[in-house]
């Protein structure tokens, strides 16, 4: 049993009285049945389920982040397994691009070696101090500990965020030697 059952059980566990479940009934109609035989529920729905599900276009446009394009997630799969054995190289040097933050461009630098990111300053001078400034320190140190654009944006910063990651990923672009394979997807983070 994984996902919401075993939340559900867990919930019960701590004492709680009640619980209920409205979400998972919408995209596994057999929940009750698949929970009782600890069989695992679906979470998300196809993009190609609405009619099957029979749920109406108003609910089906608001659940938006429980619908998933299996086909995309496949590809998008595939292209991650192959970028693992890829070996990656930089151009050295220091480079300057530009993610969007709320204030328009956000310039980031970056300093590359030959196979690593070595240095990330954020230029956020024309952003507004505030709940975005964790973003601008926690986001480069992030991408330098794992040497990755793969990380999680951060709560209530994730525009300044994506836009930290964004600029690192067109400053990648620009050191022009990346070995990727074709990916007929984007690949976001």
């Amino acid at each position: 049993m994984g996902g919401i059952a075993q939340r559900a059980d867990e919930a019960l566990e701590q004492g709680y009285d009640l619980v209920s479940v409205g979400k998972g009934y919408l995209v596994e109609p057999t929940w009750a049945t698949k929970a009782l035989n600890n069989e695992t529920c679906t979470e998300f729905a196809d993009v190609n389920q609405q009619k099957e599900l029979t749920i109406p276009s108003p609910l089906w446009d608001i659940m938006d982040y429980m619908i998933v394009d299996s086909a995309a997630e496949a590809v998008k799969h595939q292209c991650i397994k192959e970028l693992q054995n890829v070996k990656i190289e930089f151009e050295p040097g220091e480079y300057t691009a530009y993610g969007v933050g709320h204030n328009g461009k956000l310039p980031v630098t970056v300093t590359f070696s030959e196979d690593k990111i070595l240095d990330i300053v954020v230029d956020s001078s024309n952003e507004s101090d505030g709940i975005a400034n964790p973003a601008f320190e926690r986001i480069p140190q992030q991408i330098l500990d794992n040497q990755s654009l793969n990380i999680d944006v951060i709560s209530g910063a994730s525009a300044s965020s994506q836009a930290v990651i964004d600029g690192v990923s067109n400053a990648v672009d620009l050191t022009g030697k990346i070995n990727s394979p074709p990916c007929p997807v984007k690949l976001t983070t």
